[in-house]
């Protein structure tokens, strides 16, 4: 394992999901007010790809352009921003060394589960 130096972290820009907030109706008997709808800005707390808008997770793979630290399903990275070598958010060029695979830590069935795995050692059988 080699350490990671200061110098060597991206700062990630990930493009969060906006959620639609419940469209909120004002009565038109009440003075000063029409019928208006409010949206907020609000969102999900998820991330997604800022040219296709597909969900980020390790099923679509998950790749940063370091020069500019934007974030993109692997898709999008493959079939479109590898042909031009622009970022479309920043229209910065950048090199297939400026390109970082996103993973999240562990292996599939246990990194995620937040149980914790125990080890039972098992004996095999004597041999008659």
């Amino acid at each position: 394992c080699h350490p990671i130096k200061l110098k060597d972290l991206v700062s990630l820009n990930l493009t969060l999901v906006p959620t639609e907030e419940h469209t909120t109706h004002h009565s038109t008997t009440t003075t000063n007010k029409t019928n208006n709808q409010t949206h907020d800005n609000k969102t999900t707390g998820r991330y997604m790809c800022p040219i296709c808008s597909k969900l980020l997770n390790n099923v679509t793979g998950v790749v940063c352009v370091k020069v500019t630290g934007n974030v993109f399903c692997l898709g999008c990275m493959n079939n479109i921003l590898k042909k031009e070598m622009i970022c479309p958010l920043s229209n910065t060029s950048f090199d297939d060394d400026d390109i970082l695979t996103l993973q999240a830590e562990g292996s599939s069935f246990s990194g995620r589960t937040g149980k914790k795995l125990e080890a039972v050692k098992q004996t095999p059988a004597p041999r008659l």
